[in-house]
């Protein structure tokens, strides 16, 4: 039985209100990852920093919404707290960005979807030893920002 104010008692409107995805913001089955990585480029963008990299897809729908997952390897992040250090980060800056997509989407009749997917471990820092748990979270969200304003550049171009 799912607790009083918990996110699937709320209505999708009502979790965006409250600064959640809610269930409809997210990618959740295999088959949603699935689809996105099968997308043809010309309805996708990829793109790679050094931490993270980015795969979207965009597919017509006359119901414009924006989507966002996160796929992190246990071989790239070992213990659990990272791992969720790194989906926390990811969903701040998917928060963050969704409205200006959103609105994108609802131009142009899309319905967007964003995996993120963690490339390289903290132990493998570019340069030096093991990187602080700040300065990796401020990486992390530095690079997930830009890669969603690639995104958004991209999506707002006329031939896109």
């Amino acid at each position: 039985m799912p607790l009083a104010g918990s996110i699937r008692d709320e209505s999708p409107a009502e979790a965006n209100r409250a600064g959640r995805a809610g269930r409809a913001g997210r990618l959740r089955r295999p088959s949603e990852f699935a689809a996105v990585l099968a997308a043809p480029r010309a309805q996708g963008l990829r793109a790679s920093r050094h931490w993270l990299s980015m795969t979207a897809a965009w597919f017509p729908s006359e119901q414009a919404t924006v989507r966002f997952g996160a796929t992190v390897g246990k071989r790239n992040a070992r213990r659990a707290v990272d791992r969720n250090l790194v989906k926390r980060v990811l969903r701040e800056a998917a928060r963050g960005a969704a409205p200006q997509l959103e609105a994108e989407c609802a131009r142009r009749a899309l319905r967007l979807d964003v995996s993120f997917r963690l490339k390289s471990s903290r132990d493998r820092a570019v340069e030096g030893p093991r990187a602080s748990v700040t300065e990796w979270r401020r990486a992390l969200r530095e690079e997930a920002d830009a890669l969603l304003a690639r995104l958004a550049r991209h999506l707002a171009q006329p031939g896109a």
